[in-house]
């Protein structure tokens, strides 16, 4: 999308790259967000769906483990050049950046990022080059505080032991001469120091010719010399050596550490530059989550604002909700002074640009963003004193250049529409600008406080009329957008409120036309009622949620009701049933007996027998009612346990599974774990395409602990677990039952080998936490 850099600067575009640089890990990157520009509208859709996996990658499988990030672009210079070796800094910018880059590789690779996040494994994660082999030569040339190591040659580790023989020796001459008495008389302290690179003793002044040896240094008043002696001079001369010669071999062992990783050059830049470009998406996922932001739709003909906010001012911010469409492309915003018309038409310029930036913004779920070619905005004073340009001047040699750009694919946002010349003159060139603009199908938002351009918005053919409201009794503005209305800008009325004598008040009352002062007057009682229809909707909602918090708990109350009539009537029909059983077989044994001593009456059994059927018959009634399983269809709205509502896409009663959208995911579910609830207003649409975002209730991590739990209740944590795990889309999880004597460990591999879910399991590598930690691998 075009749109000039005066423009960026107008609404604070600069500001925001600002809050994003301190985001990013390596120092090219945070050139690279500070000079981001829109991108060009055909590239956009591609890199918002990119954008939409990386956030998604972030939330339910964590953060790309980036830590430090060397710039290697001096390295990839040296790499350019033949015959020229890498400095020791360099070359641990480039141990560092491999052993950055394998660990992310490990952390994608454990995560199974590649199946799960296609678009932006093929774009970025791919061209993450493995380095492996060249890792294990470096860890034997460096170390991780940036030193060779000594392991690097066997020349070198000969220098550096005769090294610590030489310093050993001259420490041992050193303490040798200190401990005669002799010499210690002579020196200002019993001790020895460095001086320019050279151990030396305190000496004297007036003792110089008491010790023999070469004057390295001496005090700042005289009266110390600071003296090497000659048995220290000697091995310190062989030190010197010995420091050149380690030098030598350091030159030469970084040479060949060059000349092995130059044929790496291109993998080496390739991973870099895409790890460049990695860290900057990753920053603007962070930024965005400091606001709550979220990726609107891209595409269509018509601009949806819902619930937006000024990304600078966020919290403090009032939302607000636009719908600019085509056959009303033009919007007219009045209102009065400090009401926030120009903070309106900043955050709008900063939610489109941010938008085709790839930074999520702070907009709720619903809103759409057409693909704009050019992006026009006129804030602010344009005064240009060097080519003596006045302000309504500059003003209009901008909109001359971005005239000749407008069409259906071009957002014009300006601000003051019409000010900075005559009032009469400035309303009827912005009336026809408007109208200019409507007939090339161009969507602008403008601002004004003429009357004239009111009045243009409350009856133009195509316009939309909108304002930010004004609290009518206390005169002071409510910062609400709202659309399908005009407001006066109420100048005479805050002027008098803030206390202007009244003889100015009056004055500019009678200098005003009277049908303006009576159309002020109008839109004042206009915003008197319009604040009264706000605040009894607002009471009716709260009325009408407090309705349906009551049918939630009377509906709760019904349930819990009918179950413990089912209750009670299964506990009746238990006891009844045994006492119905002690019955029959007492009946039965005195029929035996009876029959036996042949004193059976067959008029009194046959009595029996039907009061024991009647008995039967009763208590068959008290059966307890079971609930027809329910039948689901697409389209039913339904409560998933435990993700919430969701709507039916498809039932398989084959395998007897139900595909439910759940938010912008969709996952298959057993019928039980379904509840129908009542459509509210228009079905939700289910979604076209199964988008990878997936909320729980509670924060699903991949790794569960049950750590000092007993058998039982560790195995009901586990089960539980691994629910919620396979529904949030882990294919990898992390069991963290600790070593101790093995017991709990053994019961967890006895019960994953019967767990339908579990396709793998094993312990846990020394880096993972040993034997103490199983890792799972799921069914996919």
């Amino acid at each position: 999308m075009e749109v000039s850099k005066s423009a960026l600067a107008s609404f604070e575009y600069d500001r925001i790259l600002e809050l994003l640089v301190p985001l990013c890990f390596c120092p090219a990157t945070q050139e690279r967000a500070r000079a981001l520009l829109p991108l060009a509208p055909g590239t956009l859709p591609l890199h918002l769906e990119v954008m939409r996996e990386l956030r998604d990658l972030i939330r339910f499988d964590g953060d790309i483990p980036f830590g430090e990030f060397p710039d290697l672009r001096p390295v990839l210079e040296v790499l350019r050049l033949p015959s020229v070796r890498l400095s020791l800094e360099e070359a641990q910018k480039v141990y560092r950046f491999l052993l950055m880059s394998q660990g992310i590789r490990h952390f994608l690779k454990e995560r199974g990022v590649e199946k799960k996040y296609p678009r932006i494994s093929s774009l970025y994660f791919r061209n993450i080059q493995d380095f492996s082999g060249f890792l294990r030569y470096a860890e034997r040339i460096l170390s991780q505080d940036g030193q060779v190591l000594d392991t690097a040659s066997e020349k070198l580790w000969n220098i550096r032991r005769r090294k610590e023989e030489v310093q050993s020796r001259i420490v041992e001459v050193l303490h040798r001469i200190l401990q005669d008495s002799r010499i210690t008389r002579y020196l200002q302290e019993p001790l020895y120091t460095l001086r320019k690179g050279r151990y030396v003793l305190p000496v004297k002044a007036q003792f110089r010719n008491m010790l023999r040896g070469f004057v390295v240094d001496c005090s700042s008043s005289g009266s110390t010399l600071f003296i090497e002696p000659w048995a220290v001079a000697e091995l310190a001369n062989e030190l010197e050596v010995l420091e050149t010669l380690e030098e030598e071999e350091v030159s030469r062992i970084l040479f060949a550490f060059t000349e092995k990783l130059r044929p790496l050059f291109s993998a080496l830049r390739e991973t870099f530059e895409g790890l460049v470009e990695l860290d900057l998406l990753r920053a603007k996922v962070k930024l965005g989550e400091r606001w709550k932001g979220e990726i609107p739709e891209v595409g269509g003909e018509t601009l949806r604002i819902r619930e937006g906010r000024h990304p600078l001012l966020f919290e403090r911010a009032v939302p607000f909700d636009l719908e600019v469409s085509g056959d009303r492309s033009i919007v007219v915003v009045s209102g009065p002074n400090g009401g926030g018309k120009t903070v309106l038409v900043k955050a709008l310029a900063l939610l489109v640009t941010l938008t085709f930036s790839g930074i999520p913004v702070p907009l709720a779920r619903g809103s759409s963003i057409p693909l704009y070619d050019y992006l026009f905005v006129d804030i602010g004073d344009h005064q240009d004193l060097e080519s003596s340009l006045s302000t309504f001047t500059s003003r209009m040699v901008l909109l001359r250049a971005a005239l000749q750009k407008a069409g259906p694919r071009s957002l014009f946002l300006i601000d003051e529409l019409g000010a900075g010349t005559d009032p009469h003159e400035g309303a009827a060139l912005g009336i026809a600008l408007l109208e200019y603009l409507k007939k090339r199908g161009t969507t602008c938002i403008a601002t004004t406080h003429l009357p004239a351009l009111r009045e243009y918005a409350l009856r133009g053919e195509g316009v939309l009329p909108a304002s930010l409201a004004f609290d009518p009794d206390t005169l002071q503005p409510t910062y609400c957008l709202v659309v399908g209305s005009v407001e006066g800008s109420y100048g005479i009325t805050i002027a008098e409120r803030v206390g202007l004598p009244q003889e100015v008040i009056q004055g500019a009352r009678q200098v005003l036309r009277r049908e303006e002062v009576a159309f002020n007057e109008l839109l004042l009682s206009l915003s008197r009622e319009r604040e009264e229809m706000r605040k009894k909707l607002g009471e009716l909602r709260e009325r009408l949620a407090e309705l349906e918090k009551r049918e939630e708990e009377v509906q709760v109350l019904r349930k819990a009701l009918e179950e413990e009539r089912r209750r009670l009537t299964r506990t009746l029909r238990e006891e009844w049933e045994a006492r119905l059983r002690e019955r029959e077989k007492e009946i039965a044994r005195l029929v035996g007996e009876l029959r036996r001593s042949r004193e059976l009456d067959e008029e009194k059994y046959g009595e029996l027998r039907e009061i024991l059927r009647e008995e039967r018959q009763w208590l068959e009634g008290l059966k307890e009612e079971r609930e027809e399983p329910q039948e689901f269809q697409a389209g039913d709205q339904v409560f998933v346990d435990p993700l919430g509502r969701g709507v039916v896409l498809e039932v398989d009663t084959k395998k007897g599974e139900v595909l439910v959208a759940v938010g912008e995911r969709r996952v298959r579910v057993a019928p039980e774990r379904l509840r129908k609830e009542e459509k509210k207003g228009v079905p939700q649409e289910p979604p076209q395409t199964p988008i990878t975002t997936f909320a729980l209730r509670e924060r699903i991590t991949n790794e569960v602990t049950i750590r000092a739990l007993k058998a039982e209740e560790a195995l009901a944590v586990l089960e539980r677990y691994l629910d919620r795990a396979i529904l949030a889309g882990f294919t990898t999880v992390y069991v963290i039952h600790g070593k101790g004597e093995g017991k709990l460990r053994r019961v967890t591999h006895e019960f994953l080998r019967s767990h339908p879910y579990v396709q793998e399991f094993r312990p846990g590598r020394p880096e993972e936490g040993g034997l103490g930690v199983t890792v799972v691998t799921l069914r996919t």
